[in-house]
């Protein structure tokens, strides 16, 4: 058990130093994976309006809207990922990644 404790403590302190780039990540495979879905609400909210507004629109939610959804869901990971305590940061990441990696190919089989 002793052994596990100090291999995740060494992965831990590895990983540390690249949580934001962890975080961002994190938040770019959940962008690409369900942005699919977000855009299609987009297009049924927006779908009555005319022509030149519905293009504004999805110019505006794909330039500032998934920025800014990169931008704010990356930042929780981040501080999500600080307030661990350093021995569950490597558990915790690759559980997340595996867990990601669970719901890509949950999506791909439907």
């Amino acid at each position: 058990m002793h052994m596990i404790h100090d291999l995740f403590l060494s992965l831990s302190n590895f990983l540390h130093p690249h949580v934001s780039k962890i975080a961002l990540s994190l938040a770019a495979t959940i962008l690409f994976l369900y942005g699919e879905q977000v855009h299609g609400v987009v297009k049924g909210l927006i779908k009555e309006l005319h022509f030149l507004l519905r293009l504004l629109i999805l110019v505006l939610v794909c330039a500032f809207g998934y920025g800014t959804l990169a931008f704010v869901f990356t930042t929780l990971c981040e501080l999500g990922l600080e307030k661990l305590d350093r021995i569950y940061l490597a558990p915790v990441v690759i559980g997340l990644f595996l867990l990601i990696g669970l719901l890509a190919e949950r999506k791909k089989a439907i």
